[in-house]
């Protein structure tokens, strides 16, 4: 089981994944970053796309 969590101020962004389930995370994150109501950019979506890279990488 993988978590990563973003804090931004008093919001707090958390993603409980497995390995299996990356894709899965990329496209929640990737929705995230399109929704203008919510505090979560294309940036945020770049980092926790490369933090949960480096995860699966440290798994292997």
């Amino acid at each position: 089981m993988n978590i990563l969590v973003l804090v931004k101020g008093a919001e707090r962004f958390c993603f409980a994944y497995d390995n299996a389930s990356t894709s899965e995370l990329q496209r929640i994150l990737r929705q995230y970053a399109a929704d203008e109501s919510m505090n979560f950019t294309w940036s945020d979506a770049a980092m926790l796309s490369q933090r949960a890279r480096n995860m699966s990488k440290q798994d292997d």
